[in-house]
């Protein structure tokens, strides 16, 4: 028997809003899979043990990035064009209690 039968999932931006994820972890990308100029899924180091995934590495679907990805750092020469110009845009400050702060 069900007693409530509503199903409680939040998009990204509520599950940030709401603290039910948050910027906790951090992977190493060390490949990318395309298949017919499509991005299908990415190979990353995790920082656990090489006891688990593949001697530490996994294969991850890019939708799951779209998903739970918060934040990436790299080199700015990899940016579009248009990303490369937004990074000397004047720097929006947040409050201290802002998920992604």
């Amino acid at each position: 028997m069900i007693l409530f039968p509503k199903e409680f999932s939040l998009d990204k931006a509520a599950r940030l809003e709401y603290d039910q994820t948050g910027i906790t972890h951090a992977l190493l990308f060390t490949g990318v899979d395309f298949v017919d100029g499509e991005l299908r899924r990415w190979r990353v180091e995790n920082n656990w043990d090489n006891k688990v995934g593949d001697k530490g590495f996994f294969l991850m679907n890019d939708s799951w990035f779209a998903e739970y990805m918060c934040a990436v750092a790299g080199l700015k020469s990899y940016l579009s064009e248009e990303l490369q110009e937004a990074v000397n845009l004047e720097p929006i400050v947040l409050p201290p209690w802002d998920p992604i702060d």
